[in-house]
Formats: structure tokens, C-alpha cells, sequence
């Protein structure tokens, strides 16, 4: 999927773009790096090659750094989202893909596409496009697992984090209308000796 040379590129403009959001949002910037190594390793668990494993790590780097172009008072605010406010934070994935379409290779705009279904549900209930089952990328499927467990695992402003066994109670009753539920066993099984688990 990636040259050696393309991949290095990709990976010199995560981190200058990674610097970007840490000055944009600190919180945000922190999730997207550890949801980076645990999608890697997640994703060599399930048997994804090297190169895969290492599109799949830049890709949820990206995955949110479409919150640069939502504004801050919607970002950081500590009560429930107005419905307008919704349309807007529901407007990062496709930012994300937008900057990444700006690399013209086959493998940034399916980093893209990765990262612009990360909010995508298997019944076909998430955005932006309302996939449903094999609809949605399992690249996406995975990212949105990572990226729930660490979401849940961090302190925000609105919630204290939440314990390893109290983070899977909640996705596996999300399993079904939100995750896939044989990806979600796998994500199970791997989690609980990761070094990225939730340590209490």
C-alpha cells in the first residue's frame, strides 16, 4: 500500500499536524496518539500486515484531526450539544478525510476513508454516511473500537474515567446496533493482555 519513502512523508506530516491539534486541544491531541499505538497493535493481533498495520496507525492518528476546523466553545463545552452544535463536532470525520485528500496517493484517501467512518454504527445508525455492516471499512470498525475504549478510559470535561471492566460492560451492550459483534470479541480477547489496557 505505502512505499518506504511515502510512508516516511505520511509519518513526518502526522506529526507536524499532531503538533497542530496539541495546540488546538491538548485532550484531543493526547487521544489520537495513544488510539495511534493501539490501533497498531490491535491491528497486528488480528493478522494485518506490516505496511497495513502501519496505514491503519496513521490513519487514527488523523481520526480526529478534523476537530480543527470545529470551534472551541463546542469542543470544550461541559454540557449536552444543542442539536446545531451536533451538526458541527458531526462535521470532524469528513474534515479529517478532506485534509488527507490533499496527499495525492491511493493510500492517504483510503487513510481518509478509514477516518471519516470512525462514527459509523453497524446497524447503519452512525454518520457522517449511515453505512451498515460490511458497509463500513473494518479498518473503520477497528478504529472505532480503539477509539471508544480510549475515549472512555481518559478524564474529559463532562466525565471521570471510567475502569477497564466498566469501559467493556458499556461496548458490549453497545455490541450489535453499534459494533460488530465477532470484531468486538476479538477486541476482548486482545485488550485484556494489551499494554494499552485501562491498568485499573
Amino acid at each position: 500500500m505505502f512505499s518506504l519513502q511515502l510512508c516516511e512523508q505520511v509519518e513526518r506530516l502526522a506529526r507536524v499536524l499532531s503538533m497542530t491539534l496539541h495546540y488546538k486541544d491538548r485532550g484531543t491531541h493526547g487521544h489520537c496518539d495513544r488510539v495511534a499505538l493501539l490501533a497498531e497493535d490491535f491491528a497486528g493481533y488480528l493478522g494485518f500486515d506490516g505496511d497495513h498495520r502501519r496505514s491503519i496507525k496513521l490513519a487514527a492518528a488523523f481520526h480526529d484531526l478534523g476537530k480543527i476546523g470545529v470551534p472551541d466553545q463546542i469542543i470544550h463545552k461541559q454540557h449536552r450539544l444543542t442539536d446545531d452544535e451536533m451538526v458541527q463536532m458531526r462535521a470532524h470525520p469528513l474534515i479529517s478525510e478532506r485534509i488527507l485528500a490533499q496527499i495525492d496517493h491511493p493510500a492517504c484517501a483510503a487513510m481518509g476513508r478509514w477516518a471519516r467512518s470512525h462514527h459509523e454504527c453497524i446497524d447503519g445508525s452512525g454518520y457522517p454516511d449511515g453505512l451498515a455492516g460490511s458497509e463500513i471499512p473494518v479498518e473503520s470498525q477497528l478504529l472505532t473500537l480503539v477509539d471508544n475504549y480510549d475515549a472512555m478510559a481518559e478524564r474529559r470535561a463532562y466525565s471521570a474515567p471510567r475502569t477497564h471492566n466498566a469501559i467493556l460492560a458499556i461496548m458490549e451492550s453497545e455490541t450489535g446496533w453499534k459494533h460488530d459483534a465477532g470484531l468486538f470479541g476479538r477486541f476482548t480477547a486482545y485488550i485484556d493482555q494489551s499494554p494499552y489496557r485501562q491498568p485499573f
